[in-house]
């Protein structure tokens, strides 16, 4: 059936179907709803399918019979139209050309990219693209993590991880028109809906996009991503719908923005069919395997009732029949279900019945069995068929080789082992029969550590139960390390009242070992405390910084030197708003800012209980208000009008505010001097 589906797309490269079949088979993939909102402007719901998996929408891959691997044919498929007319056509991204579709004819005709853009009709036209295409822009690097193929009817893509990679992803391109896909809050695209069939024990699949408000639509940002739940090694289809824009905001993006990013034009689409970045044991590794029906985004109700072809199929039928079985009827523990000879009548509910070679299976070959049962399921509500199998147990399991490195740092391992962490790490099974499998890669799911304290730590592999020559679990041993002292960087000379970010602050740490690493590889960047220190004191100072996190029993400090620098003069800045007083008043310094200066010119502002003002408002006139700050003074007039008070009870005193202190004024010492020249006559007359 592969052949057959690279013979079919063959055809459309030589441009030779027919127009009734053409018209019927390569239709748009875009589907718009009109709506209107508060202001009675236009808004349009677009929803899309160009990512449900079958013959008409794969034209973007081929079967390469001399590798025997599915490759990108470089074809995009895309509708033109003027808004009446619309015709096919098929763009090849490496010779740069145009096959337009003519239905009078039905056959193709092959244009040079110059030909098609100076073409009336085209050149005038919008379109929009027919499918998705295998991206080669973007995130290419981590394609060589996963193998993709298609099944032999072309309904669905299968991808499988091929190391230990957590971040194995494939992407596609959906826009490349002014008929893009528009996401965000209602009523544009919101959801998206998938169907996937999950062969692997990965419990999550990810997501990631390109747009145009989000990166510009050139490249991929992990701020994009979003993980769902799947249901591990289900066997079977599954159909999830998710509001894309609630599990993007939930997620955590520290690394270059936070919030929702599901809004915006979409350009380009990422799948992580076993999570972004699973290390908890419980994501992608080696040989994990996850088949696609359909992704198609849009709104809620439209992902809620879409149906593919193989999904509407499956629902119509109504009676399987086993013609025959798999030829391969017996397996060792750990192996997946090989389906090559199945042969299934199917009964569709108008009479019609087809021979299917490929359907939802579940197994159990964890454990020896003499007769395990293998249940064959191929539509929605008839009954499943089962046929037994042998399956052949572990006679002993040994460590082949050991991780790349055994030295692993407390915050890595502290929620167990990831699949960085066994990297290198190969076993040898020997089963009961003598077969032997060598140079096996266990998951994440097959190792755990004794500790994660600091010191030696034993690290046992149970593959599936299997046990050594001495009849316990292989083992290997481990080095845990941890941060035990952090250096900070001098800060050096800074001036007055400067504040210290702690982003900006060159901090590494010391392990156990004596390693050291920076404050991002230990992945500690998160629990760096608020430094403590204080530039408002002139000269050398210390400045003090801890990392904290309870889970990784970390709690250390470090601590670096601060020269704030002396300033060469203090100026006032900005009068107060007040300059205006009556006799006797107090100086309001709101508004007043005094600042240091320093030789380059520079200035900081003192804080208000750095400086102290001087001043005598007793009489009327323009008084000077002294400022001195570090030593250095400064000065600004002010006016005092009005009468003074002449009372003798009333003694006359100058007042301050803010952060300024007060004098006695000389009107006010001028009386306390008579009052006490009279108390010292009326005393010597008591004498008398």
């Amino acid at each position: 059936m592969k052949k057959l589906l690279a013979i079919v797309l063959a055809v459309i490269l030589v441009l030779s179907m027919s127009a009734t079949v053409f018209a019927q088979d390569y239709c748009n993939n875009f589907t718009s709803e009109e709506t209107r909102d508060a202001n009675d402007n236009k808004t349009y719901t677009i929803s899309y399918k160009g990512l449900d998996f079958n013959e008409k929408n794969n034209v973007w891959a081929t079967y390469d019979d001399e590798t025997g691997k599915w490759v990108s044919s470089n074809l995009q498929g895309f509708t033109f139209t003027d808004g009446d007319v619309e015709i096919y056509g098929l763009y090849n991204s490496q010779e740069d050309t145009y096959s337009m579709y003519d239905e009078e004819t039905g056959k193709f005709t092959t244009l040079s990219s110059d030909e098609f853009w100076d073409d009336d009709f085209y050149s005038s036209t919008w379109y929009y693209p027919n499918n998705a295409w295998i991206s080669g822009a973007h995130g290419s690097g981590n394609l060589p993590h996963l193998e993709w193929s298609l099944s032999a009817d072309g309904e669905y893509l299968t991808l499988t991880s091929i190391d230990t990679s957590a971040v194995p992803g494939i992407f596609f391109d959906l826009e490349d028109s002014p008929s893009s896909i528009v996401i965000g809050a209602e009523p544009k695209a919101t959801h998206i809906a998938i169907r996937v069939r999950n062969n692997s024990s990965a419990s999550k699949i990810g997501f990631g996009w390109v747009t145009n408000v989000t990166n510009g639509g050139t490249k991929f940002m992990d701020r994009t991503t979003t993980n769902a739940d799947i249901e591990p090694n289900s066997g079977e289809w599954k159909t999830y719908v998710l509001d894309m824009g609630e599990l993007n905001a939930a997620m955590a993006h520290t690394d270059n923005g936070t919030g929702n990013a599901w809004g915006g034009l979409l350009c380009t689409f990422a799948i992580f069919p076993f999570g972004y970045n699973v290390t908890d044991g419980t994501g992608s590794y080696k040989s994990a395997s996850l088949d696609i029906d359909y992704i198609v985004i849009g709104t809620e109700d439209y992902c809620k009732n879409y149906k593919s072809e193989l999904q509407a199929r499956e629902e119509s039928v109504t009676s399987i029949e086993l013609v025959s079985a798999p030829k391969k009827n017996v397996y060792y523990v750990g192996d997946t279900i090989d389906l090559t000879g199945l042969q299934i009548k199917a009964t569709y509910d108008d009479g019609t019945t087809e021979i299917i070679t490929d359907c939802t299976r579940n197994y159990d070959f964890t454990s020896e069995n003499d007769n395990a049962t293998v249940t064959l399921k191929y539509g929605t509500t008839t009954t499943p068929i089962t046929y037994n199998v042998k399956v052949i147990g572990i006679d002993h399991v040994e460590i082949a080789e050991t991780p790349t490195t055994t030295t692993f740092k407390a915050s890595e391992v502290a929620s167990g082992f990831s699949t960085s962490h066994i990297s290198g790490l190969k076993i040898n099974v020997t089963f009961k029969d003598g077969k032997i499998y060598e140079g096996i890669i266990p998951s994440v799911n097959n190792v755990t550590i004794s500790d994660t304290a600091v010191g030696e730590q034993i690290v046992t592999v149970n593959y599936y139960g299997g046990r050594n020559s001495e009849g316990a679990l292989p083992t290997f041993k481990v080095n845990v390390i941890n941060v035990e002292s952090i250096t900070v960087n001098d800060i050096g000379d800074v001036k007055y009242n400067t504040a210290i970010d702690k982003s900006k602050l060159t901090i590494k740490c010391i392990y156990t070992d004596g390693t050291e690493a920076t404050l991002s590889d230990s992945g500690l960047s998160d629990y760096v405390q608020d430094p403590v220190y204080d530039t408002t004191v002139f000269g050398e100072s210390t400045l003090s910084v801890s990392i904290v996190n309870d889970v990784y029993n970390i709690n250390v400090t470090g601590t670096s030197k601060i020269n704030v620098l002396s300033p060469s003069s203090i100026e006032v800045t900005n009068l107060p708003e007040s300059t205006v007083y009556a006799p006797e008043s107090k100086l309001d310094t709101t508004g007043l800012v005094i600042s240091f200066v320093y030789e380059d010119g520079s200035k900081v502002p003192v804080l208000a209980e750095d400086y102290t003002c001087k001043y005598d408002f007793a009489e009327p006139g323009t008084k000077t208000v002294t400022v001195e700050a570090a030593g250095f003074t400064t000065s600004f007039d002010v006016t005092v009008e009005g009468s003074i008070q002449t009372r003798a009870t009333q003694a006359t005193t100058s007042q301050s505010s803010g952060g300024c202190g007060s004098t006695i004024g000389a009107g006010a010492a001028i009386v306390i001097v008579s009052v006490m020249g009279a108390g010292v006559v009326l005393g010597k007359k008591k004498e008398n």
